[in-house]
């Protein structure tokens, strides 16, 4: 193989150089660079997300206990309603009671019974100690005082051991 001349190698670069474009003049150009939006909107929405989001739950928080405040004032109140009515009903029964008390006092029937009802405390008594009359059994006679309050009906005046008992 022979060895190609001078000649040969000239023809074909020129050749070569024909086919291709011809060389520019290369400069240094920037970059295409460009910021990226996208980021920079998440890093925004983020930021004032985790605030509002802290704010949020703070005042929801304030909301529940203002509501719970409120709750306990009503329930406060309605306590005190009750409880002014257990005081009213109370001093209600005390002042029945204490009436009961007086129309019940032995003096005050006894009055009652002379003046209203025509009836008098008799002045000796002979009073049954059994239930029944008619039975044959032995009959107890009790001294009545002068003061002694008439039994309302069906009650009998028993010995003195085993207090009143109603009978039927």
């Amino acid at each position: 193989m022979m060895a190609k001349s001078n000649l040969d190698l000239g023809v074909a670069f020129e050749r070569s150089q024909l086919r291709r474009e011809p060389l520019r003049e290369t400069r240094y150009t920037r970059p295409d660079l460009r910021v990226i939006e996208r980021e920079r909107w998440i890093d925004a929405i983020r930021s004032r997300f985790v605030p509002f989001l802290i704010g949020s739950v703070v005042l929801i928080a304030l909301f529940i206990a203002v509501l719970a405040r409120a709750e306990m004032a009503a329930m406060q109140l309605k306590l005190q309603n009750v409880q002014t009515e257990i005081a009213k009903a109370s001093n209600e029964q005390q002042s029945l009671l204490v009436s009961v008390g007086q129309l019940s006092s032995p003096n005050r029937v006894l009055q009652y019974a002379e003046k209203n009802l025509g009836l008098v405390p008799p002045a000796q008594s002979s009073l049954v100690g059994g239930s029944s009359l008619s039975s044959g059994k032995t009959v107890t006679k009790i001294p009545v005082a002068q003061q002694q309050v008439p039994l309302p009906a069906g009650y009998q005046v028993a010995p003195p051991t085993s207090g009143g008992k109603k009978v039927g």
